[in-house]
């Protein structure tokens, strides 16, 4: 670890954040720093605008997405300068003329920004500026240009427009690497399969078959132009939508909320809330709604609660108090996944939402406690056959370590979530089963089948040796 000092300001950096200055300095002063979530890109941005801020002329503009990384950025650059930065968004317009923080639709609104000779620029979450509408605010003149990110994907359509604007993506450290440095928590992932029951399967798959169809007539009606469901959405919106449209819209909002509601998920949350119960856990919904409910489900567990509906005020307490505690309960949904930087949990559970599954579990990851008697763990809850099975072989795919991810099973007819023992491959294997009349038990293992069939294929193991397909199988055989 070297130790960066300017001006009388000292800090610690690791060798990367070194390097990465290094690189974006032979750059030209421009150019994309893609570190993983929580491995402290933040501070390589601080070592620069400290360094630039020496010159008599520099001027520093620091873009971020939203409000709570407008405050946590400023906060940051007030311990470390000094003096007050200038802070412009959430309600907020103190301007400095040496260094302003500013959200970037704030930025818009007081579009042309003043010119300066030595200007600074450093875009946070900078790939969520790829945008044509944020794209004007790097119409004012700069010299030096840095951009932060944890997921700027090289297919990214995007990247293009953000190395036009900024520079080339100059480092990279990957989660990996950060772990392997030990700059972030070692944590382990559990995937936990969860079955829709008879009812809900119904109506997933009637759902899922009507988007199927109707796919492939708008595709065929309107050509296949990026991504059907935007295109549909225009059409709504711009009055010119067909029965059809309507249709495969609402099947889409049909089978998202049976995959996010399914009764199951909440009954396996109910038994890891019950397992962890001694320990900070924070739990993950896709929506607000969700996250209501959950916190007059478990009212009497006094949850902290966190979304984008709360004033600022109550986020910050919730934090605060979360923070706090030894023990205890945080319910969120996106808004805490991006980019705020206070919990130390043992568990993070993501209850449903897989959308960008990895950069999110990175996320939550950089909030789990480092250093402690067991090793952190964050359950992700799946449905099998569904969107959410792909999610996770994009987790797979995208260079997740296989090592870090076990399989669980959550069984309902015996109230347990178990862990089961299988090849990375094999999770995703297909089961396949039929339905019998005829009800037959085994005389070995009392388990009991729908026919013959099903009594003379079955698997005779003990529960805790059976494979995912074993048990999946077994399972289904049941209902």
């Amino acid at each position: 670890m070297n130790s960066f000092n300017s001006s009388g300001i000292s800090y610690p950096l690791y060798d990367w954040q070194s390097e990465a200055i290094e690189k974006w300095e032979q750059n030209g002063n421009r150019g994309i720093v893609q570190a993983t979530t929580g491995s402290g890109k933040s501070r390589v941005a601080h070592a620069i605008i400290v360094e630039h801020l020496r010159k008599p002329d520099g001027v520093v503009t620091v873009l971020v997405p939203q409000v709570s990384l407008l405050r946590q950025w400023a906060d940051a650059l007030d311990d470390i300068l000094g003096f007050k930065v200038g802070r412009c968004g959430g309600g907020k317009k103190d301007v400095s003329e040496k260094i302003n923080v500013m959200v970037i639709n704030t930025a818009l609104k007081i579009l042309p920004l003043k010119t300066y000779n030595n200007h600074l620029i450093v875009a946070d979450e900078c790939h969520r500026m790829a945008a044509p509408s944020f794209q004007r605010v790097f119409d004012n003149l700069y010299n030096k240009s840095l951009g932060l990110s944890a997921t700027p994907e090289r297919e990214d359509s995007g990247l293009e427009v953000l190395t036009d604007l900024i520079g080339d993506i100059v480092y990279e450290y990957g989660y990996e690497d950060a772990l392997e440095a030990g700059v972030i928590s070692d944590f382990k992932v559990c995937a936990v399969q969860i079955p829709l029951n008879p009812s809900e399967k119904t109506e997933h798959d009637t759902a899922h078959q009507t988007i199927v169809n109707l796919s492939r007539k708008l595709n065929a009606r309107y050509g296949s132009r990026g991504n059907l469901i935007i295109t549909c959405q225009r059409l709504l919106a711009n009055g010119t939508a067909d029965k059809d449209v309507g249709a495969f819209l609402v099947s889409i909002q049909k089978r998202k909320e049976i995959l996010n509601t399914a009764f199951n998920r909440f009954k396996a949350l109910d038994l890891l809330l019950h397992q962890h119960k001694q320990g900070k856990i924070m739990v993950f919904h896709e929506s607000i709604e969700g996250i209501s409910k959950l916190e007059k489900k478990y009212s009497y567990l006094k949850p902290e609660v966190y979304h984008s509906k709360k004033t600022a005020k109550q986020r910050r307490v919730a934090l605060e108090s979360f923070s706090q505690q030894p023990q205890g309960l945080l319910l969120s949904c996106k808004a805490l996944v991006e980019g705020v930087d206070i919990p130390d949990a043992d568990v993070g559970i993501m209850v449903s939402g897989t959308r960008s599954v990895r950069s999110r579990i990175q996320t939550i990851g950089r909030l789990l406690r480092k250093g402690g008697a067991s090793q952190p763990v964050i359950y992700l809850f799946y449905i099998p056959e569904t969107s959410d099975t792909k999610a996770i072989t994009n987790l797979l795919d995208k260079g997740f370590p296989k090592d870090k991810l076990r399989f669980m099973k959550y069984y309902p007819v015996n109230q347990k979530i178990v862990d089961v023992q299988v090849d990375v491959e094999k999770a995703f294997k297909k089961s396949t089963f039929k339905k019998y009349s005829a009800k037959k038990t085994c005389p070995k293992c009392e388990r009991t089948f729908k026919g013959e069939t099903g009594l003379n294929n079955h698997h005779c193991i003990p529960l805790e040796n059976m494979t995912f397909d074993d048990f999946f199988l077994g399972f289904m055989s049941q209902e």
